[in-house]
């Protein structure tokens, strides 16, 4: 049980931070005006 918990909370996290880096690449392909480097 206390695995099944664990890998849930991985999952999760690796859900969360692959969101994250769509979330930017998507942005750098737009070219977003708050992206202004």
């Amino acid at each position: 049980m206390k695995y099944l918990i664990l890998f849930m909370l991985l999952s999760s996290l690796a859900y969360a931070h692959q969101d994250t880096i769509i979330k930017l690449e998507g942005n750098k392909l737009i070219g977003l005006p708050n992206q202004s480097t």
